[in-house]
């Protein structure tokens, strides 16, 4: 449980330095992969990333 929280932290820490859409599809599909993966007391960390990194897609469009 820790790693998922690091990895969350890491992705959140570079969020905005992720400078194109690519770049945060690329994100955001590793972190819905994890969303599936994890306990269902993990998901709404799992979802806060996610919706950052939405928030950020949209930054770019």
């Amino acid at each position: 449980m820790t790693d998922t929280i690091n990895y969350l932290h890491d992705i959140l820490q570079k969020i905005d330095t992720l400078d194109t859409a690519e770049a945060v599809h690329r994100e955001l599909d590793n972190v819905e992969f994890l969303y599936e993966a994890v306990a269902p007391e993990m998901q709404e960390l799992v979802d806060q990333v996610i919706t950052r990194l939405n928030q950020r897609l949209r930054s770019l469009t």
